[in-house]
């Protein structure tokens, strides 16, 4: 177990932030630790892409991926895991997570959604071993205040998977990823109040698909309005990769989507939002961790389709020098990669964004988060293309 605490003082301007839109001095006390679950083979090195939330006292880590054997870069398998696990945070300056395994997922998998609720912990979607997946269900606990359960939700329209989601009013919002395994602009909701008519399919958001965005909410008055940030489309056969940190927002009140520019113009090349993790502080403001460097993740995404055309164009010598290119670009060492490591406070009322932190340790894609109070958790990820990382970052907000 390593523990270690670092205290950073950031002012905070005009973003909305935390309780208060004016100008104040935050504190940010950043503990990082090695406790990762180890209550399967392979999942102690870390995982990415996990469900994650808050409930009850504490917070829950379910399923994920990693290559624990042999790296991606080696041709490595992907492992996903189905384990349940749960740790105490009513102590919220403890020195160590002591996690539980309290049970396990339908079936092993990663990259779906999870979002916090009063009535527990809900996941949707994702993948694993059979592909992406329909179902929907909700983590919580039984009468024993030891054990949980999990409940079947009604199963989503689509198998989807690489989505972002976000929680309000006692309606999930689910938006982009793949659909059916095909990129896609999808949407949909679900009112827990109204199980017995499903998911809503709506107006999807305009554009290219994206996967691996964030989700949040902003809520003013008596309209609620879903984000979507952030997030790539992959090449097409026509059209190069875009990694995106702009977005739209999407007004319930008005049914109807709107664009949203880039948080701050200056910032394109980190300020991606893909492959990022955002967490809802409150109704106005959010906390974005991680994402990928613009320009290197789309070049990498871009050689894989000028690999297709090599190979069909049968350019042995192009697809040597394409191959060496993408080795190098697998085995860097983690700076080389430029993965985003500022603490980001997102306004969702000003459409802008704040450096509150920075350090080594926010550097990931794929980590995912939580939040009980003024404390934000995110739990593994990746430091590099396969390579996971077991710390648990614990960031108290002090204001």
């Amino acid at each position: 177990m390593r523990y270690c605490i670092i205290t950073i003082l950031t002012i905070c301007a005009n973003t909305g932030c935390l309780r208060a839109p004016d100008t104040r001095v935050i504190t940010t006390e950043i503990a990082v630790y090695d406790d990762f679950p180890d209550g399967e083979p392979g999942i102690s090195q870390g995982a990415s892409a996990s469900y994650t939330g808050v409930y009850d006292g504490k917070i829950y880590l379910a399923g994920g991926c990693n290559f624990p054997e042999t790296p991606a870069a080696d041709g490595g398998e992907k492992r996903y895991y189905k384990g349940i696990y749960a740790a105490d945070i009513t102590d919220g300056n403890a020195e160590e997570l002591k996690w539980k395994k309290v049970g396990e997922l339908p079936e092993a998998s990663a990259y779906g959604v999870s979002v916090s609720t009063p009535r527990g912990i809900i996941c949707a979607g994702g993948t694993g071993y059979n592909g992406a997946i329909k179902r929907a269900y909700i983590i919580s606990r039984t009468e024993r205040s030891d054990t949980i359960k999990t409940e079947a939700l009604p199963d989503m329209p689509y198998a989807m998977d690489n989505m972002c989601g976000a929680y309000s009013n006692n309606t999930i919002y689910i938006s982009g990823g793949k659909t059916d395994g095909i990129p896609a602009c999808t949407f949909i909701t679900l009112n827990l109040d109204s199980l017995e008519a499903g998911w809503q399919v709506r107006e999807p958001f305009p554009g290219r698909a994206r996967l691996q965005p964030v989700g949040m909410i902003y809520k003013s008055g008596n309209d609620t309005e879903y984000r979507i940030l952030g997030g790539y489309s992959p090449p097409t056969e026509t059209e190069g990769a875009v990694v995106a940190g702009d977005g739209y927002k999407y007004s319930v009140a008005e049914n109807k989507w709107t664009y949203m520019p880039y948080p701050a113009e200056n910032q394109k090349e980190y300020m991606t939002f893909s492959g990022a993790t955002a967490v809802q502080i409150n109704d106005t403001a959010a906390a974005v961790c991680g994402g990928v460097n613009k320009t290197i993740f789309a070049t990498a995404l871009d050689r894989e389709q000028k690999l297709i055309r090599a190979a069909a164009a049968g350019d042995t010598i192009q697809i040597a020098a394409l191959q060496q290119e993408k080795r190098q670009y697998m085995t860097s060492p983690p700076p080389w990669y430029k993965f985003n490591n500022k603490l980001l406070l997102y306004s969702t009322s000003a459409n802008t964004c704040r450096e509150i932190a920075e350090a080594p340790c926010f550097a990931l894609a794929g980590s995912s988060s939580a939040i009980s109070g003024d404390t934000l958790y995110f739990l593994g990820g990746e430091i590099k293309p396969g390579i996971r990382t077991a710390q648990v970052v614990r960031v108290i907000i002090k204001h």
